[in-house]
């Protein structure tokens, strides 16, 4: 799961079951995913470069499932 999203990640998704007391979601699909994710070190934004999220501020490198639009809605 942690390679999909991380606590803070604003993620877009489709609600797939709403039975539970907790919805299911998945961001599988065209155009779901992470749109903006946030280093689990100290809190910066990950910027997208060279096929990769990397924090500008630390340098941590990390993994998430992103959006075909990541980091261009503010």
């Amino acid at each position: 799961m942690s390679d999909v999203c991380k606590a803070g990640d604003i993620i877009r998704a489709r609600v797939i079951d709403m039975s539970n007391v907790v919805p299911q979601l998945t961001t599988a699909g065209r155009g779901l995913g992470v749109t903006k994710a946030f280093c689990s070190r100290c809190g910066a934004v990950l910027e997208f470069t060279n096929r990769r999220l990397q924090c500008s501020s630390c340098g941590n490198i990390e993994r998430r499932r992103l959006a075909e639009d990541y980091g261009k809605i503010d």
